[in-house]
């Protein structure tokens, strides 16, 4: 009998966090919540370590999971130049950015260098999901729900729902 909805025991399930910013224990209780629900699917959409006081606990899980990671502005900020920065900075944010990377290995580094600007996760029917941090051009970029439609057109561009 087809009743016009989708079928929901065949629809792929994403999860999608995000803004993690070195909370090991947050990460892990987001994780157990995903974990009571059928999901089949987990994305990262960034800012995974920096400004937080478990970076790399942080990373060590998210490594452990496996999941795709989209790079956030605050990954970008952490592994390239202090100054380069769409947002100001402050003395203190400088001061964790250091600690942070005085805390990471290497590894951990080269894992954070491994994000992608975007990810995208095939669903069904031959649909695609674009995953991204700020806008699919600039993990600079803000859109917040209330943001006028106008802004997403613009920051959204030439991307279309597939």
């Amino acid at each position: 009998m087809t009743t016009g909805e989708p079928d929901l025991e065949r629809t792929i399930r994403v999860a999608a966090i995000s803004d993690i910013h070195g909370n090991r224990f947050a990460l892990d209780a987001a994780l157990a919540d995903i974990e009571k629900r059928a999901i089949d699917r987990i994305v990262c959409l960034g800012d995974t370590v920096q400004g937080g006081p478990q970076p790399v606990e942080t990373v060590e899980r998210l490594r452990k999971l496996g999941s795709p990671v989209v790079l956030g502005n605050a990954d970008a900020w952490l592994l390239n130049e202090e100054a380069d920065s769409a947002e100001p900075t402050s003395e203190e944010q400088r001061e964790v950015r250091a600690w942070t990377i005085s805390k990471l290995s290497r590894a951990d580094l080269d894992f954070l260098r491994s994000y992608k600007p975007t990810v995208e996760i095939k669903l069904d029917e031959g649909q695609r999901l674009l995953c991204f941090h700020g806008s699919p051009t600039s993990y600079d970029d803000i859109l917040l729900p209330d943001s006028p439609k106008e802004r997403w057109d613009q920051l959204l561009g030439l991307t279309r729902p597939r």
